[in-house]
């Protein structure tokens, strides 16, 4: 990951038109966005550009409707930080975590009808 938001999108939209170029057609691609490490705000970089390449991937008009925005129900503690209790280390998400990013992903499936 880089801090430089405008190179990351770039890389991050190739590869999702990769993605969708070579999936099986009527398949069903949920997205989820980027969430923070802590071991990412040591540089602060990265976690400087994270906001700025989730907005443009929830802006973007192909793939913003497919976006499940775990940022948002993960990093919830103040600076955008994800909360102790939801991980295992500072990379790895615990149950807890994991229970939060299930929740997430069963609740955007159902708003697009997939569940």
């Amino acid at each position: 990951a880089t801090g430089d938001a405008a190179l990351w999108w770039g890389t991050m939209l190739t590869q999702l038109e990769r993605l969708f170029a070579f999936r099986a057609p009527g398949a069903r691609t949920l997205i989820c966005n980027l969430l923070p490490s802590e071991d990412w705000f040591t540089p602060g970089e990265v976690a400087a550009a994270l906001p700025s390449v989730n907005a443009s991937l929830a802006a973007h008009a192909t793939y913003g409707p497919l976006v499940c925005d775990l940022y948002a129900v993960l990093a919830t503690d103040p600076g955008g930080h994800v909360p102790a209790a939801y991980r295992a280390d500072a990379l790895h998400l615990n149950g807890t975590g994991y229970g939060v990013v299930k929740d997430a992903i069963d609740a955007k499936m159902t708003a697009l009808g997939w569940a």
